[in-house]
């Protein structure tokens, strides 16, 4: 360091002393040397004249306060005075306590530059984090102690709701992942929306009658909070699965295999079509009757052996679509499904976009041709024996993980 005092008559001497050598030397040049930590003056003397200058000897880098107690994300300031291009470094003893991040760099005019470090607690105890730099050797350490976490906060816990409702989160943790785990996702249904801060909201979305659970878990800290759903006063929604099942191009008997997961009978009310690209075929159960009124209560599964009028064959392939009408709790529904039994389309019968008409032309006396009868039940009673079962779970979940 150099003090440069414009002398007007080259002939004077000037005068340079430190008022405290321990700190920093000068010499009759004026260059100033720091030799320990601290504060001092340099004065530069002219005759009569003393012209002052305070100079103060710190490390290369510095924090206001190295023991640091976390119970949330905090940041703290990290001071360096070796230029603009230097790259700083922190390292934890043991990062399952401990997590830093850098954020930015900012300016104070007493001190100079300094750089924002987020100090993320993961768990309670104790460890070192150790600040370098890319400039020289000068290390920083900060004693950190992680006690009380407590930066998952979730204000409501027993929810009812007949509407969707919004859960605001807060997580306290810079850069840390906040999962929700929803355990019946045939009651609510979740999604994420965006942090502001350390809020996000949770938006749900009921489905059908019941209770469920959603726990919502702070993944950096392994905390958790349970909320207890209760959806009622909601019109209910089915819940099916179902499969055809044939095991030829030309079938003359199609076995319907359908199982109600929901919690109100379902009653099947009207015709059941199959379709594929060329053809359209109205269905019977096996004993010639319309499927009207056949009863599949919560829980169960059935199976439908459906034949055509004219005891003629089905032609099966990958495109071919099976329609059926039901009512569920009072709604009258249409159910769609592939040969596969994916299902395609459920809606309720005014909105419904593949709408057969109600009712079935007379069923033709399968007795009257008794052979052809004899081979359609020995036909069904194979398909029976052959059939997969419906092992579609009744209650799935759903979880999600967001981070801030």
């Amino acid at each position: 360091m150099v003090c440069n005092i414009k002398n007007d008559d080259d002939n004077r001497d000037i005068l340079w002393k430190s008022q405290n050598e321990n700190v920093v030397t000068v010499d009759q040049n004026g260059n100033i040397k720091g030799v320990g930590l601290g504060a001092t003056e340099v004065t530069a003397t002219i005759k009569k004249d003393t012209y002052t200058c305070k100079v103060y000897v710190k490390k290369n880098g510095e924090v206001e306060n190295p023991d640091i107690t976390l119970s949330k994300s905090d940041s703290i300031k990290v001071y360096y005075y070796c230029g603009e291009n230097v790259d700083l470094y922190w390292n934890a003893d043991d990062e399952s306590i401990v997590s830093c991040e850098w954020e930015f760099r900012s300016f104070d005019e007493q001190k100079g530059s300094f750089w924002f470090l987020s100090l993320n607690p993961k768990k309670s105890g104790s460890t070192k984090v150790r600040i370098t730099n890319s400039f020289n050797d000068d290390v920083v350490v900060l004693n950190v102690t992680v006690q009380d976490i407590k930066a998952l906060y979730v204000p409501r816990t027993d929810i009812t709701c007949s509407s969707p409702e919004t859960l605001n989160v807060t997580y306290s943790i810079i850069g840390g992942k906040v999962r929700y785990e929803v355990a019946d996702t045939s009651i609510v249904k979740c999604e994420w929306g965006k942090f502001d801060g350390d809020t996000i909201p949770l938006y749900i979305t009921p489905v059908s009658n019941g209770r469920t659970t959603i726990n919502i878990i702070g993944l950096a800290t392994d905390e958790q909070v349970t909320v207890n759903v209760l959806v009622t006063g909601l019109q209910e929604t089915p819940r099916i699965s179902a499969r055809l099942f044939a095991d030829k191009t030309y079938a003359k008997v199609i076995l319907l295999i359908l199982k109600n997961n929901g919690t109100s009978p379902l009653i099947l009310s009207g015709p059941a079509i199959l379709q594929t690209d060329s053809f359209k075929y109205e269905m019977f159960t096996f004993d010639g009757t319309p499927i009207t009124d056949t009863v599949v209560y919560p829980g169960q599964e059935i199976e439908i052996g459906l034949v055509r009028t004219n005891l003629g064959s089905f032609y099966i392939d990958s495109s071919s679509i099976c329609g059926f009408y039901f009512n569920y709790a009072g709604s009258d529904y249409v159910a769609v499904i592939d040969y596969n039994g994916s299902l395609l389309s459920l809606k309720n019968v005014d909105d419904a976009n593949m709408v057969y008409q109600q009712g079935m032309p007379a069923a033709e006396n399968l007795d009257e041709e008794q052979a052809d009868y004899v081979a359609l039940l020995n036909e069904l009673n194979r398909l029976t024996n052959e059939a997969p079962r419906l092992n579609e779970p009744e209650h799935t979940g759903d979880s999600c993980d967001v981070e801030r």
